[in-house]
């Protein structure tokens, strides 16, 4: 089907006005970009990461037979360009969204590959929850400079991992508090990108990123008092569901609500949970301290 060819045959049968025709081919126009830069946007990032695993992975298979001079200068060597090309993309490029996304993303992985690098050149052994925490910090600032939602996705998955890292696999040395404060960083970008497109791809996907992050990461207060986490996780699955059930959600399509998702899907599955007799067993043959509970972080992120 020919859109400019039907359309000037409309026009010649006098079905529709030359202004008429105008106004649809400018539409069709705009919809094809449209189309195009969400095309350019999608292979700007994934280039960008098959660029920075190569990176790493060519580098990491030579990386025994380099002096120390030359370890520096490949662990440098990939950040250098890499705040070279965002730099470009923030002066040159700031309205193409491939270019900033992509360099954004690249970006991200070099930051993370030169600070394992340094550590490993000069034997600085960190654990695992610090070089995350490093990490992240470090980038952090990327998100707002180069207004990159897929930056700020990679930060979201970088610090839910922090959080299991610390909060589930290093157990019981938790930095929960951490977690937390580094998620509340990003609000005000997830609030910008609300205000700015709400029907955006990388909005709908943060409104999915978002509650999982939390979902995984809420029970890495546990401490003493477990099973007070059931009371937590059901007032946040009610949280979400609330959230999703609000006047903005309630006109978007299901597949940009991940809070409903969440929501109810955790709800029925707590429900689930408490209708088995081995839980309420436990919980009545446990000796509590009151006084304990009362100032237990299980107690006070229930309330």
């Amino acid at each position: 089907m020919n859109i400019s060819k039907d359309i000037s045959e409309l026009v010649t049968a006098n079905v529709i006005s030359q202004e008429t025709a105008s106004k649809i081919q400018n539409y069709y126009k705009e919809k094809g970009i449209k189309s195009s830069n969400k095309i350019l946007v999608i292979f700007g990032i994934l280039g960008a990461l098959l660029i920075g695993l190569g990176v790493i992975l060519i580098v990491a298979h030579n990386w025994d037979e380099f002096s120390k001079t030359i370890k520096l200068f490949f662990a440098f060597l990939p950040l250098v360009i890499a705040q070279i090309i965002s730099g470009y993309s923030l002066i040159k490029k700031s309205e193409n969204s491939a270019w900033k996304e992509s360099s954004a993303t690249f970006l991200f992985f070099t930051i993370g590959a030169n600070i394992s690098l340094i550590g490993q050149i000069y034997n600085l052994h960190e654990n695992l929850g610090f070089f995350l925490l490093t990490w992240m910090l470090i980038f952090f600032p990327i998100i707002y400079v180069m207004k990159s939602s897929t930056a700020s996705l990679l930060y979201i998955i970088g610090i839910t991992f922090y959080a299991c890292e610390t909060g589930y696999w290093a157990f019981p040395i938790s930095e929960s508090i951490n977690y937390w404060i580094l998620l509340i960083l990003i609000f005000p970008f997830y609030y910008l990108l609300y205000k700015k497109n709400p029907q955006s791809n990388f909005f709908n996907i943060h409104n999915w990123v978002i509650p999982l992050s939390i979902t995984i990461s809420l029970g890495i207060v546990a401490d003493n008092f477990e099973e007070f986490l059931y009371i937590a996780y059901f007032n946040l699955f009610i949280l979400f569901h609330i959230i999703g059930s609000s006047e903005f959600f309630k006109n978007q399509k299901a597949k940009i609500n991940g809070y409903t998702f969440f929501g109810s899907l955790g709800i029925v599955v707590i429900l689930l949970i408490l209708s088995f007799d081995w839980f309420w067993e436990s919980l009545r043959n446990k000796y509590f301290n009151f006084r304990e509970i009362l100032i237990s972080p299980e107690f006070l992120v229930s309330m």
